[in-house]
């Protein structure tokens, strides 16, 4: 059976892989894992690295807000610093990065909701 593709989508150089429905058509399946945690005042991994993780992502459900660190050199995130900051009250972050994440919140205990793909 041939693949039929919309040239009136291809011509104005849409990705024919796109759907109308503005989803990814991906080749293969992905296993999602909640990352989910309670982060306090000390640093802690969200995720450990993974070289199969496509996509990740990472959302503060709390009033307080978190900071984020790629990597294990150093292998604590901190305040401020040059680390990552997602803002208290529905901060976002997603991404592909497939080093390890550590992360702090700035105050008292901060609730996210993360996960990966891979």
């Amino acid at each position: 059976m041939a693949t039929v593709i919309d040239k009136s989508y291809s011509n104005r150089g849409v990705d024919p892989h796109y759907n109308r429905a503005s989803t990814y058509i991906r080749r293969g399946k992905i296993t999602s894992v909640d990352r989910s945690m309670t982060v306090t005042t000390t640093s802690q991994q969200l995720m450990a690295a993974n070289s199969n993780r496509q996509n990740f992502f990472i959302k503060n459900d709390s009033a307080v807000d978190v900071y984020i660190r790629y990597g294990t050199d150093p292998a604590s995130a901190t305040i401020g610093g040059g680390n990552i900051k997602i803002a208290a009250n529905g901060g976002y972050l997603e991404g592909t990065d497939q080093r390890a994440i550590q992360i702090i919140a700035a105050s008292a205990t901060a609730a996210v909701t993360a996960g990966e793909g891979s």
